[in-house]
């Protein structure tokens, strides 16, 4: 009946209260896969949650994924086959609160990502106070964390159109950049050009939506170059910009 619920409790019970007259064992099948993160943290983080009302689905949020995510920081389980394991140089896209935040994967459940100050897990519509701040912090976490309760996939949806780079030159490149603080714009340096950009070598990012207005021929309002509208439709609402040159697949200037 578990397949019909859409949620469950965290317990903390006697082991063998819950395997009854089940036969178990120990299976720390991915310790050759994944580093285990420290024994306290583990405890911590379960300790944490125990009494917690989460998200269950059988096919992305189930036991499984659970401990698989507490032992080692990547949701897993190898009875629901729907999430692919994850590879390093994969785009992660995190579904947040009216928008989508995205990450590299670089291996042992730690993704980089580019951070404005408001982007935390569970921030909600606070996050939109991103969209007011022109610096950002590149910073290492582990996956559970970025996500936190959001849901997430793997999407490199642009390997058909650009030829992804090496994948130790993906990681290497996002390594370097962890810690640094970088220019941060909701139309043109946000979280998915970034990612794009270290993938694939091209900026570039769908949640940004533009619209070339021609210059006006009339006396008086002669420009020198095209003016582009810029609407932005991340946290459900439109934000006009005036960009000049227009051109969102230029290169940023902070990625050699």
């Amino acid at each position: 009946m578990s397949a019909l619920t859409d949620k469950a409790i965290v317990k903390k019970e006697l082991l063998y209260d819950v395997a009854g007259s089940d036969k178990y064992q120990v299976n720390n099948k991915h310790d050759d896969k994944y580093s285990p993160l420290p024994y306290s943290k583990i405890i911590q983080r379960a300790e944490e949650l125990v009494g917690q009302e989460v998200l269950y689905k059988l096919t992305s949020e189930n036991c499984e994924h659970f401990v698989n995510e507490l032992r080692y920081g990547v949701a897993r389980s190898d009875q629901a086959r729907r999430r692919r394991t994850l590879r390093p140089g994969d785009l992660i896209e995190i579904s947040r609160f009216g928008y989508e935040h995205w990450a590299i994967y670089v291996g042992h459940g730690y993704v980089v990502h580019l951070a404005p100050p408001s982007e935390i897990a569970g921030a909600g519509a606070a996050s939109v106070l991103s969209a007011l701040t022109n610096k950002a912090i590149v910073k290492k976490e582990l996956l559970s964390d970025v996500a936190g309760r959001d849901n997430y996939r793997v999407n490199n949806k642009h390997d058909d159109k650009y030829r992804p780079l090496p994948c130790n030159k993906i990681v290497k490149r996002a390594e370097e950049l962890v810690g640094q603080e970088l220019p941060y714009s909701l139309t043109s340096d946000n979280c998915e050009h970034f990612v794009n950009h270290l993938r694939y070598g091209v900026s570039r990012s769908d949640q940004v939506h533009l619209q070339t207005v021609s210059p006006s021929q009339e006396p008086g309002h002669s420009l020198s170059c095209q003016r582009q509208l810029c609407s932005c439709s991340t946290y459900g609402f439109v934000l006009p910009f005036i960009l000049c040159p227009p051109d969102i697949s230029t290169p940023l200037s902070w990625v050699a």
